[in-house]
This record gives structure tokens, sequence and C-alpha cells, in this order.
């Protein structure tokens, strides 16, 4: 059994790719993160493939495909916030100085916006005959228990090595339709031989793409009721930021400091993140309120607790 299971009637390989990380959490959560990072990288690859929508940029690495305007615009906000996260994740698993300090009972977290991620792409994606009428709930007891025996111990080189070979093997499969192409025009005998091959090709791609177009509309009309973890994605996305940007939890970042004097009855308040100097004095606030229906709620109360710190800058991170 797996979180993952209701992929394989329409996609076995990527039901394949999710459910191989799902499996390595409680044996080694770097390299569990490290494989959601290629099934994420699989999920994009099919997205620029057969949705229409999409272009396929000449750069095939996670980071670009992800920052396309059109493919920012296909999925929404709350998804896409996801597959940035498990990009980032990824990354740090396997390159990160925070390596081998995942412990395993924080990948199942990654892992359920991986599930998430999926959720909402099969409720778009997959067949229309099947019911979503109920919201898509992750399991964590679906997810294997190491035993001591199990237990893996592959050090940061051998991952990387992984990381590199997977990466590889992506961006073979991105070329994949231009190498077929190139060595069909090669191998035909004949101009007229070489079109009747590419338009066989693009024949097949766009009966693929129109299927997928109709499975979309069809889709659409079926409500969403899954909770997709909005808030808990935000401070994901924000730890990770903070960790690339080369903050440390354990030295100099706090989080939900209490501050006195705010302007409310009780007067005091919890700041989301602060950031401290060498010295341990505070040097900057980081507010991770939702501010989507007012960015200036979220910045005004990110200022008021850093004037009761010490005055000090404002980040408001929506």
């Amino acid at each position: 059994m797996s979180n993952f299971g209701f992929l394989q009637d329409s996609f076995p390989n990527l039901a394949e790719t999710a459910e191989g990380a799902e499996r390595l959490v409680y044996v080694h959560p770097q390299a569990a993160l490290m494989c959601a990072r290629q099934s994420l990288e699989s999920l994009v690859f099919w997205l620029y493939q057969y949705d229409k929508k999409l272009s396929q940029p000449y750069d095939a690495s996670l980071h670009t495909l992800l920052g396309q305007a059109d493919f920012k615009a296909l999925v929404p906000t709350y998804v896409w916030d996801k597959m940035d996260v498990i990009r980032m994740a990824g990354n740090q698993a396997v390159h990160g100085k925070s390596f081998n300090k995942i412990k395993s009972e924080e990948a199942p977290t990654y892992i359920r916006h991986l599930f998430l991620i999926y959720t909402w792409f099969e409720r778009n994606y997959g067949s229309p005959t099947k019911d979503r009428s109920q919201p898509s709930l992750f399991n964590p007891a679906l997810i294997a228990k190491a035993r001591d025996s199990e237990q893996v111990q592959a050090s940061q080189e051998q991952l990387q090595q992984q990381a590199k070979t997977l990466e590889q093997q992506f961006k073979a499969k991105y070329d994949a339709l231009r190498v077929q192409e190139q060595q069909l025009l090669e191998l035909s005998a004949s101009l007229e031989e070489r079109e009747k091959l590419l338009a066989t090709i693009d024949a097949d791609l766009a009966q693929k793409r129109q299927q997928v177009e109709q499975a979309k509309l069809a889709n659409s009309g079926v409500p969403d009721l899954t909770d997709y973890k909005e808030s808990e994605t935000r401070k994901l996305k924000i730890d990770l930021m903070l960790k690339e940007a080369g903050w440390d939890f354990g030295s100099n970042i706090k989080i939900e400091v209490p501050v006195t004097g705010m302007p409310s009855a009780a007067g005091v308040g919890a700041v989301d993140y602060v950031l401290y100097d060498a010295d341990g004095l505070p040097l900057a606030v980081v507010e991770a309120k939702r501010t989507s229906v007012d960015p200036a709620n979220g910045q005004q109360q990110a200022k008021l607790y850093a004037d009761c710190l010490t005055g000090r800058p404002v980040y408001s991170v929506d």
C-alpha cells in the first residue's frame, strides 16, 4: 500500500517515482528528499510534454522549468509553492550543510506535500470517470517503517552522484523527442518519407495533448475539497530559503519569539522569525502571516514587532 497508489492506473511511471521516495522516508530521509525532487522533475517534464499551454525552454533544469511564466500561470500558487519546496529540499538534502541532519520524522512532511502536488495533478489530468467528490487525504501510516537492519548509511558523495545520474536521466527524457526527430530525418531515404514520419510523430503528440485537454476540461467542473496546507507550505518555504541564505536555526534564528509593548489589550505578541547578528542582537524580523487579502496588514504587524524589539528592519513574506 502507498499514498501514491491513486496514480497507478493512469500514471504508473510517475507513481513509481513517488512511491520510491515514500519507501525511503525512514530508511534514509536524505535519499527520500532527493527522490522526491526527481519525482517532481518527472511530473514537470510530463506537463511540458503534454499540456499544450506550455512551451519547453532550451534549458531543462528544474529551476528554469518551474520559473517559466506560462508554467506559473498554469499551476496554482498553492501548488507551485509546494513544487519549489520539494526542489529546494531535494537540493539541500544532497548539497546543503544540513546533510545527515534531516530527521526521519521531518521527511514525511515533504512526502505529504509531494502527495498534495500529485493530488492536484491527478484531479486535473486524470481520468474524468473517476469519482473525486471527496477530499484527498494523506495517510502517514502507509509509510513503511524501517527495521534496524535496513538502515542505510550513504555518504554525501554517493548521494550527490545519484543526484547527478538522475539529472542526466531527466535531461535525456527532455531531449528525447528532439533526438528522435533528428534520427528519423537522418534515416529517412526521401523527403516524402521524412515528412510522413514527422507527421506521424506530430499527430501522436497532438492526439495525446488533445486527450489531456479534454480530461482537464471535464475535471474542471468537480470541486476540489482537499486541504492543501498552504500555511505549512509557507513555513517550509521560508525555512528553506533562510537555510539557503546561510542562516542557522541552531544559532542565529529564533522562531515564535515573544514580545511586549504591542498596541493590543494583552500587549503581547509572538514574532514568526527573528534573525540575530554575531553579537546576539536582533537584526531583522521575518513575518510569515498570510497577506493575500491585504499585504499592508502583514507589513504593519511586522513593523510593530520590529519596533517592540529594537526598531530593526522588517521582512514580510506572503
